[in-house]
């Protein structure tokens, strides 16, 4: 658990050193910049901390939904930061916004990417694990998926924010399906990317099938990193929030229950 504790420290000593430096700037650039700190560091530290679980016999696919909800819980004690960052009038008004929104999605992946793609390499030294990961063929079909991955993220980047991409119309006909279904309507990537993929990652990490962990677990990262996006829209009524991120928690594994079970008999065989 040493990485974890260092994560834990690492996140309290930049709050300190922001701290610090907000002492000389407006306290409400101090709240922005902590406010960023924590979508960035949470959403990443929920993953990588709950992939620490060994298989049981015949209880994957309930070990894999403990560790996503596990990944939910950690999650929320960013929310419990966050929403008190920017429990603040001038943010609830909208006379201030939360900034960094771009920097807020893509980070956290990043980091979950770089953390699976360096423990592909159980034993040895940072520079070694380094070494072998850069050392490692790359067949055409990754580099296809990679760049597959590379446009998926930069739709997911575009699609968030201010500045939006078009939505098609078949999507316009879904997301009115579910606010008449749900009332409040959850978040699609989060229910169907972010959720799906973490069950994913859960199954095959608990199975020891490691090999493309270090995609679809920054993949699943999409799943908190969204509820702690919905939570950093502080003009928006909490019971709102509440209520979309447990719409969005309920279908995701429920389809993310789904998705482990169909890995789990995939995985005895056939060799990932």
């Amino acid at each position: 658990k040493l990485h974890i504790i260092v994560m834990y420290a690492m996140f309290f000593m930049a709050m300190a050193i922001l701290y610090l430096l907000g002492l000389k700037a407006a306290p409400v650039t101090l709240q922005k910049g902590l406010a960023l700190l924590t979508t960035i560091i949470f959403p990443a530290l929920a993953v990588i901390s709950s992939f620490s679980r060994k298989a049981k016999p015949f209880s994957v696919v309930w070990e894999s939904a403990f560790i996503v909800l596990n990944i939910v819980a950690e999650a929320f004690v960013g929310v419990f930061i966050l929403t008190g960052l920017l429990a603040d009038h001038r943010f609830m008004l909208g006379v201030e916004t939360f900034r960094g929104v771009k920097i807020a999605l893509i980070a956290p992946i990043l980091l979950v990417a770089l953390y699976f793609a360096l423990k592909q390499k159980d034993e040895g030294s940072f520079k070694d694990r380094l070494t072998y990961f850069l050392g490692t063929r790359v067949s055409i079909a990754s580099i296809v998926t990679g760049l597959f991955i590379l446009a998926a993220l930069a739709i997911f980047v575009a699609r968030s924010g201010n500045f939006v991409l078009p939505v098609p119309g078949i999507e316009k006909l879904f997301r009115n399906f579910l606010e008449t279904l749900l009332f409040i309507r959850p978040r699609s990537k989060e229910f169907l990317i972010g959720y799906p993929l973490l069950f994913l990652s859960a199954a095959l990490y608990l199975k020891d099938r490691r090999t493309w962990l270090w995609i679809l677990a920054p993949l699943g990262t999409i799943a908190p990193i969204s509820i702690l996006n919905t939570f950093s829209h502080i003009h928006t009524p909490l019971m709102i929030s509440m209520i979309r991120t447990f719409n969005g928690l309920v279908l995701g594994v429920i389809i993310g229950l789904l998705v482990a079970f169909i890995a789990n008999k995939l995985l005895k065989t056939q060799e990932w």
